[in-house]
């Protein structure tokens, strides 16, 4: 009777030890990982395809803030508002196939969006 206890204890000691730390450090992990609260983040859901500067809100959730004009560059279009050549040169997209363009050298562009509320 004593024996089995021993031999029980020690079993819970090399657990306490060994695997309750890994059990709770990919608990931590899983539970920790961070949601994307950005809807539409790179850019890719398309209201229509932007054919001008300045249509920032033809790209999903996204909107103009400013009375500045953001850009919404989408492959859909292959003239000033192209992915990759556009108006200013040629740049790819960071993922997928659109994204946003803010210059800043006369007033103070911008865009927003509403977070995704959890």
């Amino acid at each position: 009777c004593c024996r089995l206890k021993l031999f029980y204890s020690e079993q819970m000691k090399n657990f306490i030890k060994y695997l309750f730390p890994i059990y709770f450090s990919l608990l931590a992990v899983r539970s920790f990982s961070q949601t994307n609260l950005v809807p539409n983040p790179s850019f890719e859901d398309t209201v229509t395809c932007p054919n001008n500067r300045g249509q920032i809100t033809y790209a999903t959730s996204w909107l103009n803030p400013t009375i500045a004009s953001p850009d919404y560059m989408n492959a859909c279009n292959a003239g000033q508002v192209g992915v990759p050549s556009n108006y200013l040169g040629t740049q790819n997209a960071h993922t997928g196939n659109a994204y946003a363009l803010i210059v800043t050298y006369c007033f103070c562009p911008g865009i927003s969006i509403r977070i995704i509320k959890k």
